[in-house]
């Protein structure tokens, strides 16, 4: 009986060779790291409850206007942080040091007013004087003012009605529309120049018409004590053509630009006030109305921005038709310079 011996190229069927080996093992692995990942994630799901939207909010302070005038500078940008007693706009203070220095001039007029040999009345004829060529010189603006405007009226109005003639070139149709810019532009600044020649002149007739009174109804002693007090009163305007930062802050809008006119008391700019981020952000989320269960006051969050992966917990749970809206009081240990208002976010909160 003839034996046939294995080929040496042949294979053993009753053991695995080292190649397949190799190869259940890498399936193995890969199976293992599957079932771990879903695991892991699966353990996750459970013990977070995601917000469907978020987004940081703050404590916003606005500061206002001063006075009334045309802001010369703004010294500030969005984002900026400013500290206590930093400059933050400055207003054309022109008119102002003038009427210091003509307070100033009565006051020291009136005191010298007491000297037999200079009249105080002398010195305050002067200060007439001069109100009275204040009062010539802005009626000329005012005037010059008034024709600029009855200037570009008809200019801007020939420019409208260029506009709406059927059939204009398209050449003529682009010049009135430059046109019409222009003399809008120039009737701005006319009505602007016509309105402060107005309100100075006005100031300035008041002020005529106060010291022609006093030069006739008052002593020497009382007019002395009338100058001082315009000194002290134009000095605290002074000190008002400078608006201040009252506290350590982070801008986070300005809503005037230099050249502009401002009323008291309107908001120039809106700041975040530096302190405890736990009083000044929180975080606004929206969760699922089937998480409201869940969602419990002080139970902890995670929360993750662009720029920042703080912590906090929920200080306040609020039920809306479709959604619950929940407020995360951030902790103390978070960073400030990395938020900003509005700032979209993601929130997960821990199950217990």
């Amino acid at each position: 009986m003839t034996r046939f011996l294995p080929s040496l190229n042949q294979e053993h069927t009753g053991q695995p060779s080292k190649k397949n080996w190799v190869w259940l093992l890498v399936v193995l692995g890969a199976l293992i790291f599957i079932v771990s990942v879903a695991l892991f994630f699966g353990s996750r799901s459970e013990k977070e409850l995601e917000s469907l939207q978020a987004q940081i909010e703050g404590k916003i302070l606005d500061l206002r206007a001063p006075m009334s005038g045309l802001v010369q500078s703004v010294n500030v940008r969005e984002g900026q942080k400013i500290a206590r007693g930093q400059v933050i706009l400055v207003y054309d203070d022109s008119r102002l040091r003038l009427d210091y220095l003509e307070a100033l001039a009565g006051y020291q007029a009136a005191i010298q007013g007491f000297d037999p040999g200079l009249p105080d009345a002398i010195q305050l004829n002067q200060t007439l004087d001069e109100i009275r060529l204040e009062i010539q010189r802005l009626r000329q603006i005012e005037q010059t003012a008034q024709q600029d405007i009855e200037h570009w009226t008809i200019v801007q109005a020939r420019a409208l009605l260029a506009l709406r003639t059927p059939g204009a070139s398209a050449p003529a149709q682009d010049q009135a529309v430059l046109d019409e810019t222009e003399a809008g532009n120039h009737l701005d600044q006319a009505r602007q120049q016509h309105e402060n020649a107005v309100n100075n002149r006005q100031q300035a007739e008041n002020r005529l018409q106060s010291l022609q009174q006093m030069s006739g109804n008052v002593s020497g002693q009382e007019l002395v004590e009338l100058w001082l007090a315009r000194c002290r009163q134009a000095e605290q305007s002074l000190t008002a053509a400078s608006l201040l930062a009252p506290e350590a802050g982070r801008i986070t809008l300005i809503n005037i630009q230099p050249e502009n006119q401002t009323i008291h008391g309107d908001v120039v700019l809106s700041y975040i006030p530096d302190g405890f981020v736990q009083e000044n952000y929180w975080v606004t989320a929206v969760f699922a109305t089937e998480n409201l269960a869940d969602l419990k006051p002080g139970l902890p969050c995670r929360v993750e921005t662009d720029t920042v992966k703080c912590r906090g917990q929920i200080s306040g749970i609020s039920i809306e038709q479709d959604h619950v809206l929940v407020k995360i009081q951030l902790d103390q240990s978070t960073n400030p310079d990395k938020l900003y208002i509005g700032q979209l976010a993601r929130v997960f909160a821990a199950l217990p």
